[in-house]
């Protein structure tokens, strides 16, 4: 599998984003490669909304870009998020 990801020797990186856990930022270390990145709704939102819990001001648009580009979200348990009434 890592051949066909052209991952050579390294490992693929797997983060998560959410509140109780912290991120180990391998997703971060080379944005190049594919990463898996398991986050709340709360987490990676607010990343792409150029916020983010625990994130500086300066990281805040690269996180939103790494985040909004040439990614593939799943929303799991999408019946329990509320429907938004404008």
């Amino acid at each position: 599998m890592k051949a066909g990801l052209s991952l050579g020797s390294k490992m693929l990186p797997v983060s998560t984003l959410r509140g109780q856990l912290v991120d180990n930022r391998e997703w971060l270390e080379e944005p190049s490669l594919p990463a898996i990145i398991v986050g709340t709704v709360d987490m990676i939102g607010s990343r792409l909304l150029f916020e983010g819990y625990r994130v500086s001001r300066k990281m805040r648009p690269y996180h939103a870009g790494l985040l909004g580009a040439d990614t593939l979200v799943v929303l799991d348990e999408a019946h329990l998020v509320p429907p938004k009434s404008w």
